[in-house]
């Protein structure tokens, strides 16, 4: 598992709820890894990656005309992303 002791529950939930097709990005402005899933999470899902607490911070982005839209958590204390495509 490529993803930090504070994103391992909602890493765990995300393969558990059937969702495993992944790949992990490095180097990113902010970011020393992006856990980047290729589908979106259900409902449930997405409330707890809305609901996390510090060091994790959830995110959503709007996308541009060169980006998709997509949203997740970041653990700021390790510097490791959570990454799904908004629906």
């Amino acid at each position: 598992m490529d993803a930090c002791e504070h994103l391992k529950s909602i890493f765990n939930s995300v393969i558990e709820s059937g969702i495993s097709n992944f790949h992990t990005s490095a180097g990113w402005s902010k970011l020393d890894k992006v856990i980047e899933f290729n589908e979106p999470v259900n409902a449930q899902i997405t409330d707890m990656l809305k609901s996390v607490e510090l060091p994790l911070k959830y995110y959503s982005y709007q996308g541009s005309p060169h980006n998709k839209p997509d949203h997740g958590v970041v653990c700021n204390q390790c510097k490791i992303s959570l990454s799904f495509p908004s629906t």
